[in-house]
C-alpha cells in the first residue's frame, strides 16, 4: 500500500512540476543559436531502446512511466535478450549511432554503451541541452541530490548527461596491516599524497611474507587516474594537459607503486579465507565500489576478526571528494518526444527507482550496488540497514554457514556523512585511460624519459580531441 501511495504522490508532483514547462520557447541567447531546439510541447509517443544490460530498475521505470502517462504510446526496442552480450553491445551501438547521425532513433539513450567521445558529443550538439527542463521543473531541487553530482554531465554550463547511480573513491584499510607497514595516518587528502605514501612503503611488500598486495587487486592505475580527476583534455578551452606540473607529479607518484600494481602484466586478486567470516589475508586496502553494501560487509569482518579498520574517501588532486558516473543517460537532440524523455529521467531520479528494493529469499534488499544520486534514497539505504544484528555468510546452496556482528548504527551514519561530503563528479573515459597507460608505461618501466612519454601522450590526446 505504501508503494502504491508513493507512486501516485510522485505522479501528482510530476504533473504539477512540468506544468510550467509546456509551451516555453528555447533560449534566445545568441551563443545558443546553433544548439538543438528545445521542444517542451507534450506528445503522445515515447521510444526507448533498452541497452544490452540493465538491472531490473529499467523495467520498473518503464512500468511506472506507463502507469503515470497512460495516454503515451511507449515503443521499446529491447537489446538485452538476443545473442551474446558482445553481439547485443554491437547491435545497440551500431543501431543507435547510425540513427543519431540520420536524425532518427530513440528518445533516450545510455551513452556508456556507445563507442563515442562523450564530451565531443556534447560539444557537437548530439545530445539535447536538458537545462531548460530542469530549470522549469518546479519540483527539481539540485540540493536534493549529492553535491556536485551533476557537474560531470555539463558542458559550458548546460546539462547534457544525467547521472542515475554513482560510485565513490571510498576505501577501507586494515588496521593491523597499516601498523605492520608503519602507517599511523593514511595520507588521503589528495591522490598524489596517497600514492607517494604507498610508494614509500611498497618495498615492505618484499619483506612481508603474508602481505602480497597493497590493494585488494592489481591494475589500479586506471582507477587512480579517475580518482585523481586530472584534466587531460579541456574541451571547453581546447587545451591538452593544461596543468602539466600536476600530471607529472601524479605519474611520478604512481611510478613508485608500479611494481606492486602491475604484477608482470597479470591481474591478481587478493585471496580470501575459505571459511567464514570472509576475511582477506594478503592485502591492506580495499575499494568499496559498492559503498554502503561493501562497507557494512568488509567493515564488519575487519572489526570482528581482523582487529579493526579505517574508512576514508580518497580525494582528487585538488583535495575534493569526487563521485564517478556508473549509470547515466542522455536525450538525443533528434528526439521527437523531448518532454516524455525528460519525464522518464524524472522517474529514474525518483525515490521509487533510486531506493528500489527487490525480494531476495524472503527479504527485501537493495538491488543496485552503486550509490543513488538522491540524498533521501541514500539515507533510506543506510537507515534500513542499521537494525541488522549480524552479517551472515552462505554456501553455494545459500545455507547459512557463519556470521559476524553487524557494524553499529554510528559507523553506518558516519560513513554516510563522508559520502555526503561529495563536491564534484567525473565521467570515466576508458579511451583516455588506455591512451595514458600505453603512453606512460615505458616511463614507469624506465625504458623512456618522462618527457618522451608525455609528448607521445599529448600527441594522442590532440588527435582524440580533434577527430
Amino acid at each position: 500500500m505504501k508503494r502504491i501511495l508513493s507512486m501516485f504522490l510522485m505522479l501528482a508532483l510530476m504533473l504539477t512540476g512540468l506544468a510550467g514547462c509546456q509551451g516555453e520557447a528555447a533560449s534566445e541567447n545568441p551563443s545558443e543559436s546553433a544548439a538543438p531546439v528545445v521542444n517542451t510541447e507534450p506528445t503522445d509517443e515515447f521510444v526507448i531502446y533498452r541497452p544490452p544490460y540493465t538491472p531490473d530498475w529499467m523495467s520498473e521505470a518503464i512500468m511506472l512511466f506507463r502507469q503515470i502517462y497512460p495516454d503515451v504510446k511507449v515503443t521499446i526496442e529491447d537489446f538485452s535478450t538476443t545473442g551474446t552480450y558482445e553481439e547485443r553491445m554491437a547491435q545497440y551501438c551500431d543501431r543507435v549511432t547510425n540513427e543519431l547521425l540520420s536524425g532518427e532513433g530513440p528518445d533516450i539513450i545510455f551513452p556508456s554503451y556507445l563507442n563515442a567521445n562523450i564530451y565531443k558529443a556534447m560539444q557537437g550538439g548530439i545530445y539535447l541541452n536538458l537545462s531548460p527542463f530542469f530549470e522549469q521543473d518546479k519540483n527539481f531541487k539540485e540540493e536534493d541530490f549529492l553535491p556536485g553530482v551533476f557537474d560531470a554531465g555539463k558542458y559550458q554550463g548546460r546539462q547534457y548527461i544525467v547521472p542515475i547511480y554513482v560510485t565513490y573513491p571510498a576505501f577501507l584499510a586494515r588496521t593491523p596491516v597499516l601498523e605492520s607497514l608503519g602507517i599511523g595516518q593514511v595520507e588521503c587528502g589528495d591522490t598524489i599524497s596517497f600514492l607517494r605514501q604507498l610508494g614509500e612503503v611498497s618495498p615492505l611488500l618484499d619483506q612481508n611474507l603474508e602481505l602480497e598486495l597493497m590493494m585488494h587487486y592489481t591494475g589500479f592505475f586506471g582507477r587512480f587516474l579517475e580518482i585523481a580527476n586530472l584534466k587531460l583534455i579541456d574541451y571547453e578551452n581546447r587545451q591538452i594537459c593544461p596543468n602539466p606540473e600536476t600530471i607529472r607529479a601524479f605519474m611520478e607518484a604512481y611510478k613508485a607503486c608500479y611494481k606492486w600494481d602491475y604484477q608482470d602484466g597479470k591481474f591478481v586478486s587478493g585471496r580470501m579465507t575459505n571459511a567464514p567470516p570472509w576475511l582477506p589475508v594478503n592485502y591492506c586496502y580495499t575499494w568499496l565500489y559498492s559503498e554502503i553494501n561493501h562497507f557494512r560487509l568488509y567493515g564488519a569482518c575487519f572489526q570482528a576478526v581482523d582487529g579493526g579498520y579505517i574508512d576514508f574517501i580518497l580525494r582528487d588532486t585538488e583535495g575534493r571528494v569526487s563521485t564517478s558516473y556508473m549509470y547515466y543517460t542522455a536525450v538525443p537532440a533528434s528526439s521527437k518526444n523531448q518532454i516524455n524523455a525528460y519525464r522518464f529521467i524524472q522517474i529514474l531520479l525518483s525515490e521509487s527507482i533510486q531506493a528500489r528494493k527487490v525480494n531476495y529469499k524472503g527479504t527485501l534488499q537493495y538491488e543496485n550496488i552503486f550509490c543513488p544520486v538522491s540524498k533521501e534514497a541514500l539515507g533510506l539505504k543506510v537507515r534500513e540497514q542499521m537494525n541488522e544484528p549480524s552479517i551472515k555468510f552462505y554456501d553455494a546452496s545459500y545455507k547459512t554457514i557463519g556470521s559476524v556482528p553487524a557494524l553499529p548504527a554510528e559507523a553506518l551514519l558516519g560513513h554516510m556523512d563522508q559520502l555526503l561530503q561529495a563536491e564534484t563528479s567525473t565521467l570515466y573515459d576508458s579511451t583516455i585511460i588506455t591512451m595514458t597507460w600505453e603512453s606512460m608505461e615505458p616511463f614507469f618501466k624506465d625504458e623512456k624519459t618522462y618527457e618522451a612519454c608525455f609528448d607521445e601522450l599529448k600527441s594522442k590526446l590532440t588527435i582524440y580531441m580533434d577527430e
